[in-house]
């Protein structure tokens, strides 16, 4: 049985082949010197994403609330492409932390070339279950 992390890990490869495929001359999307800045990091949807741009190059920073997921997410993604990968826990919705996170990259890196905001906030119960300040989350940040 497939996990949503196969899937779009499946999703990514699938893309980056059409586009070597619909490039002039069939080359490889090379994104070695870019560094890639993907919030949500340790989820799904954006562990699959950052794997596909190791895998093309890229410098990783892995951002989300739980440093122990981000370090995982990073080790499978380094064992699997040999990129080394940064984790930088932070949460998106404190400007402060942000901000943080943009200077650090700065700092170590010289800045980001590419974002990828795969962060999202999900509570798990039914709508008319929400409390008010659940639902001004949730807009809030998705």
């Amino acid at each position: 049985m497939s996990t949503i992390r196969d899937v779009m890990s499946q999703a990514v490869r699938h893309f980056l082949s059409h586009r070597r495929r619909r490039r002039k001359g069939g080359g490889v999307v090379e994104l070695g010197g870019r560094v890639a800045v993907v919030t949500g990091g340790s989820g799904a949807i954006g562990a699959a994403i950052a794997g596909g741009l190791a895998r093309q190059g890229a410098t990783l920073v892995l951002v989300g609330r739980h440093r122990d997921a981000l370090e995982a997410v990073a080790a499978e993604i380094t064992a699997g492409s040999g990129t080394e990968v940064q984790v930088a826990p932070a949460d998106v919705d404190d400007p402060d932390s942000v901000a943080s996170v943009a200077s650090s990259v700065a700092d170590m890196l010289g800045g980001a070339d590419i974002l990828v905001t795969a962060h999202g906030y999900n509570v798990k119960a039914p709508a008319e279950d929400f409390p008010m300040d659940e639902w001004e989350q949730l807009f809030a940040t998705n």
